[in-house]
């Protein structure tokens, strides 16, 4: 049994500001989920609360900091090709401070304020299946 044989859980941070919302695309050769378009996101980490986790993560990826986030949904993610199974946790986030920057320049190529009626046609499957649940951004 590997280490990727059981369910992980995964936080993502719906960034919200003047109608737009933030996203990165993820970089290739060995990303789960490479040249697709996520939220800022990761794993919550042995005794870590979920709302932890996720202020870490945006911090850890984006640099801003992050308060009052609102949970708005869960999905099981099934990565078959990276034989990875997922139960993740989706977070709406207004309130934020810091300045913006791509502080994982081997995963992400950048982060862009998308409008929220306008998400790329390639987005990353914990965002697509958070949109099959009926939730709308």
């Amino acid at each position: 049994m590997n280490k990727y044989s059981f369910p992980r859980v995964a936080v993502n941070a719906i960034i919200i500001k003047n109608g737009n919302v933030l996203m990165g695309r993820r970089k290739g050769k060995g990303i789960q989920g490479a040249e697709t378009w996520a939220f800022p996101c990761g794993q919550v980490e042995i005794w870590e609360t979920l709302e932890k986790a996720l202020k870490r993560e945006v911090f850890e990826e984006t640099g801003l900091r992050i308060s009052k986030p609102k949970f708005v949904g869960a999905t099981e993610d099934f990565f078959k090709k990276e034989k990875r199974h997922f139960v993740s946790f989706f977070y709406l986030v207004r309130d934020f401070s810091g300045k913006l920057e791509n502080k994982e320049k081997n995963r992400c190529y950048g982060w862009e304020w998308i409008p929220t009626k306008k998400l790329p046609k390639s987005l990353f499957l914990t965002v697509k299946n958070l949109i099959k649940t009926g939730f709308r951004i």
